[in-house]
């Protein structure tokens, strides 16, 4: 069963590559959590002790158990939540996440998982907040008004 899942995921990796106007494989986790991996950089997909690992990384390893599907796209879609179908908070880049469609004025935090509170903002009168990472590598609490968003630094 292991090596025909491989097999299938290599392949369908394979042909997409040489086939696709799509840039990046997506893996959808059921939980909704949805990460991205660029095509151009030929991710390396295998099965290990019952996880999907992507590039042969502890940080891209996901319980079989936990994986909705995987899809191929043509936008990075990785931390990519939209709550109440307006307000969005979206991954820019490794440093920096961005609120967007926030009511303006709506307080914003960043919180450790230690709980210390390492930044608070408010939302423009564009509903939009950028918010830079700590140097650290690490798992943070986005919390915007009530909602709460986990934030991976890279």
């Amino acid at each position: 069963m292991k090596h025909k899942l491989l097999a299938t995921i290599s392949l369908l990796c394979s042909a997409c590559g040489i086939f696709a106007t799509e840039n990046y494989m997506t893996v959808e986790l059921k939980n909704g959590d949805l990460y991205s991996f660029l095509l151009a950089d030929k991710p390396v997909v295998s099965y290990n002790d019952a996880s999907l690992v992507i590039n042969s990384n502890d940080k891209t390893s996901y319980a079989i158990s936990d994986v909705k599907n995987y899809h191929f796209t043509k936008s990075d879609v990785t931390f990519l939540e939209t709550v109440n179908s307006s307000l969005k908070v979206v991954n820019v880049d490794n440093e920096t996440v961005e609120v967007q469609n926030a009511k303006p004025m709506l307080q914003v935090t960043l919180t450790s998982t230690s709980g210390v509170q390492i930044l608070s903002s408010c939302a423009g009168s564009d509903g939009r907040v950028v918010v830079k990472l700590p140097e650290s590598k690490g798992v943070y609490l986005l919390s915007v008004g009530d909602q709460s968003f986990k934030v991976i630094r890279k």
